[in-house]
């Protein structure tokens, strides 16, 4: 498990914005695997670019998204 310290690390290197590591893990075939929260609490949809806090799929319209 890693250390808070190793994680700040991690973060001030990647400097992601919005983004927190909140874990990592080393696979010698693969290479470093990072674990990341998106610390943010809506998104812009890249199909429709309109701004939503949920996950839609493709098809589905932001009325419908909007009602629920």
């Amino acid at each position: 498990m890693a250390s808070k310290s190793q994680l700040k690390t991690i973060n001030e290197i990647l400097k992601i914005e919005g983004m927190t590591v909140t874990a990592y893990q080393l696979i010698t075939e693969i290479g470093c695997i990072i674990y990341l929260k998106n610390q943010q609490c809506s998104m812009v949809c890249s199909n429709c670019g309109h701004l939503s806090n949920k996950l839609h799929l493709l098809g589905a319209t932001h009325a419908e998204e909007t009602s629920a």
